[in-house]
């Protein structure tokens, strides 16, 4: 066999391209933000009012949450929207925070003006949070980031990959039109994991049945800003939960990133639920840029769950 010293180099630094790709995606992110201050409020002569929201922007759920502000001021939990916020003393205290999820937590702040730098440290049971200015610098979510590596890196590589294997005739008989529509018949047009194709697991025994159903309506738009709805039915006997993400490669502060999902809405049985994302398609895009991805995570009461993937070409007149 012969040696060839750049196929080994060729290796070397695929695999840690690799690593370092998958090390970046996995990466725990925990980050604080403070949207809003407000210098009024009728609650409190000497107080002021502010918002501070913890972002999970990783893979696995984050727990044990803890920030830590500045000693020399007086806090006060006026709301917040979970249940396992709480405030003791100088620290804000969360019990556990879903991946692509976050906490929104109001504050009555005596004894001095709060500013962002008053965040002391945020931490968790695995990781450690950092502090940001603005809501442009949330890093993206865990599925955000496989998608950004699907469309910048794998994409690329599988069409690099298919222009060699045709030119070397290595062409593969076609699915039959047949074929083709009894495969997305099956997943209801979805690309379903396949660590849930599993005949036991109900929730995907209720989509290839057909009781269980998610598709995309029609598009609306308003120049460039898109109305993506979705419509969830369930006609199994099971009480489900979904949790509905849509994203475009365009950002826009009108849309953006954490308000393009929709969480744990509620689907008895019988009943049809629907809902609607607001992304960006520009005017005159391209396909690409016309390309809707949508991720849907499904549960229901006994545990089960189910993650289910797919791409939605917008039409070019809406």
């Amino acid at each position: 066999m012969q040696f060839n010293p750049i196929s080994i180099v060729l290796t070397l630094v695929g695999g840690l391209l690799l690593a370092a790709i998958l090390g970046w995606i996995r990466r725990p992110r925990l980050t604080v933000f403070v949207p809003r201050t407000f210098s009024y409020n009728q609650l409190s002569d000497k107080g002021h009012l502010v918002e501070v929201t913890v972002f999970n922007r990783g893979f696995k759920t984050e727990e044990n949450i803890d920030v830590t502000l500045n000693p020399a001021l007086k806090y006060e939990l006026l709301g917040a929207n979970s249940p396992d916020a709480t405030v003791d003393r100088n620290r804000l205290k969360m019990t556990r925070i879903a991946p692509s999820d976050e906490i929104t937590m109001l504050l009555n702040v005596e004894g001095g003006v709060f500013k962002p730098d008053d965040i002391v440290q945020t931490i968790s049971k695995e990781t450690k949070g950092i502090t940001v200015a603005k809501l442009e610098e949330v890093p993206p979510t865990a599925s955000q980031r496989v998608w950004l590596v699907g469309i910048f890196i794998v994409f690329p590589a599988v069409c690099y990959l298919s222009y060699v294997a045709l030119q070397n005739v290595l062409a593969t008989p076609e699915k039959t039109e047949k074929e083709v529509a009894v495969e997305v018949e099956q997943t209801g047009g979805w690309n379903v994991l396949s660590i849930y194709k599993k005949k036991e697991n109900k929730l995907y025994a209720a989509l290839v049945s057909g009781k269980l159903s998610i598709d995309i309506g029609k598009l609306s738009a308003k120049n460039d800003l898109v109305s993506v709805p979705f419509k969830m039915t369930n006609n199994s006997s099971a009480i489900i939960t979904a949790t509905v993400e849509a994203i475009t490669s365009t950002e826009d502060k009108r849309a953006p990133r954490y308000q393009q999902r929709f969480s744990d809405v509620i689907i008895f049985p019988g009943k049809t639920v629907e809902r609607s994302i607001n992304v960006i398609i520009p005017v005159n895009a391209t396909a690409d840029e016309r390309t809707v991805f949508a991720e849907v995570f499904l549960q229901n009461a006994e545990g089960e769950t189910m993650q289910m993937k797919r791409s939605y070409v917008a039409p070019e007149k809406l």
